[in-house]
């Protein structure tokens, strides 16, 4: 077999294909030759394109920047022997060509992701393609993490799969390195009490960050729209702040102080934002913060209260005193009333200034563990003789607690406050102190049987300067109980006593 090209009468080249044969007598003496020839000039064309595609196929396949990776299937329809890889898949793992095609997909795929490539492949065989990440593993024993596109070819009749994975170390790494500035970005907010959001004027969706859902009380994720939004907020404030957004969305000016009610509990607030407008001046995103402000603004009460109590309280208390001695100066015989009287007067100033002491106190001091039991038997033991003297007994009904509770040298104040309330205001025969210990919490109750508080009173009780009749105090005592609690992350409750009287209940978290 031969080929030669020839010429045809009307001047164009075509390839010929001959076969020759020799014609040969009986003796085998060759007498002539036979000749047949074919026309291959379009088989040459097919063959020079293909040997061309394949040339530019193998560039472009060693020359890639990923590597890839052609290789059969088991019957399984499981990875098997490597057919071809190219120059970036032996350079990436370290292996050479020769290496690779005694090997397969299971010898560098990492072992800790192995178990996910039946997933992988059933995926290929339905849809004809697949993305996944996985980690290869380069003959020095070095893990990099790839992501794979691999698709099902049907070649030579027979299917296989072509894979080009590419190495995404750097973009882990920038991952890696998101991820701990959004963490630390999360432990800043929490530490700051501030969260972010956004909100799409067009879609309404509502995104809150972690922090964010913490001041607001809600599960992390759970969708959140602006009308829920303002569920959160206190009815007194609702109105007001509704109307300082719509005048933001004209204005783009955000930056407002209001409370929200979280579980009973009443918070203060403040949001900032930017508004975005687009082209036409119409606003299209909303990105703000919110940051819980209760414990500033609860300093700031303490502060306004001292220097009221201070400036004012004390000064009017040293007035009355004054007048009083004024009037005893100038009539020393008289009435022993003005002495009782200038005494009252400066008894109540000297319960003032303690009560600021305290203030000052609440805002210094930490959380520890303490011993709940030995704190209410030095308040019993402080209080008996002034009950004694009103007629009251003063009893603790409930057996030893041996756990401690989460509070401070002020958990004494705060049961001493409740208890001389008690004495001073109840005008009944007994005082009962119980204590209940529960999973997380301790539960301390006092009590008594004398006339008890109207329920009007019951919310007031609490309050700054709230008094009931005259009672000669400075009207602090239960407010302090309150401040001092709270800053224990406790609650202090009032309601009716079985006895007849008033029963608060105080919760203390467990140490």
């Amino acid at each position: 077999y031969y080929e030669n090209p020839v010429l045809t009468k009307s001047g164009e080249e075509r390839t010929i294909l001959w076969h020759n044969s020799a014609l040969k007598d009986e003796d085998g003496s060759i007498i002539g030759h036979l000749s047949s020839g074919m026309d291959i000039t379009e088989r040459k064309r097919v063959e020079k394109k293909l040997k061309k595609e394949r040339k530019r196929f193998q560039e472009i396949f060693n020359n890639a920047n990923d590597a890839i990776y052609l290789h059969d299937l088991t019957e399984e329809g499981m990875p098997s022997e490597f057919i071809e890889v190219n120059d970036v898949a032996c350079e990436m793992l370290g292996y050479s060509r020769e290496e690779f095609l005694e090997m397969s997909p299971r010898d560098i795929d990492s072992s800790e992701k192995a178990d996910e490539v039946p997933e992988v492949m059933e995926k290929l065989f339905n849809e004809g393609d697949v993305r996944f990440e996985m980690k290869h593993q380069a003959k020095d024993g070095t893990k990099i993490p790839v992501e794979i596109n691999s698709h099902l070819l049907e070649l030579e009749d027979e299917k296989r799969v072509l894979s080009v994975a590419r190495d995404i170390s750097e973009r882990k790494k920038r991952e890696e390195k998101l991820k701990k500035n959004e963490k630390r970005l999360k432990g800043s907010q929490r530490v700051a009490n501030v969260g972010s959001w956004e909100i799409d004027l067009d879609t309404g969706e509502l995104t809150w960050s972690d922090e964010t859902y913490r001041i607001f009380g809600l599960p992390i994720g759970e969708p959140v729209t602006y009308d829920e939004f303002l569920e959160f907020i206190h009815p007194e404030d609702r109105d007001y702040v509704d109307k300082e957004w719509n005048e933001a969305l004209e204005t783009g000016e955000y930056d407002i102080d209001h409370r929200i009610v979280v579980d009973d509990e009443i918070k203060w607030v403040h949001e900032k934002a930017d508004i975005i407008f687009n082209d036409d001046g119409e606003p299209i995103r909303v990105v703000g913060s919110v940051q819980d402000i209760t414990e500033r603004k609860k300093r700031k009460e303490r502060e306004e209260l001292l220097h009221s109590l201070l400036r004012h309280d004390v000064q009017n208390k040293a007035q009355v005193v004054e007048g009083y001695l004024e009037l005893l100066k100038e009539d020393p015989e008289g009435n022993k009333e003005y002495v009782d009287k200038a005494l009252k007067a400066a008894k109540e100033s000297e319960d003032i200034i303690e009560k600021v002491r305290t203030l000052r106190k609440i805002e210094k001091e930490g959380i520890k563990e303490t011993k709940i039991d030995s704190v209410l038997k030095e308040v019993m033991e402080e209080n008996r003789d002034r009950a004694n003297e009103r007629g009251l007994e003063i009893k603790k009904t409930s057996s030893s607690l041996k756990c401690k509770v989460k509070a401070g040298s002020l958990l004494r104040e705060l049961f001493n406050n409740i208890t001389e309330n008690a004495i001073q205001h109840s005008e009944g025969t007994k005082i009962k102190i119980t204590c209940k210990e529960k999973q997380k919490e301790v539960i301390c109750s006092i009590e008594d049987d004398g006339r008890g508080i109207p329920d009007e009173q019951k919310e007031k009780v609490f309050e700054k300067g709230f008094k009931s009749g005259e009672t000669g105090g400075s009207g602090l005592g239960m407010y302090l109980a309150k401040q001092i609690i709270e800053n224990y992350n406790g609650k202090i409750e009032v309601r009716d006593s079985e006895l007849g009287g008033a029963r608060f209940d105080i919760y203390l978290n467990k140490a």
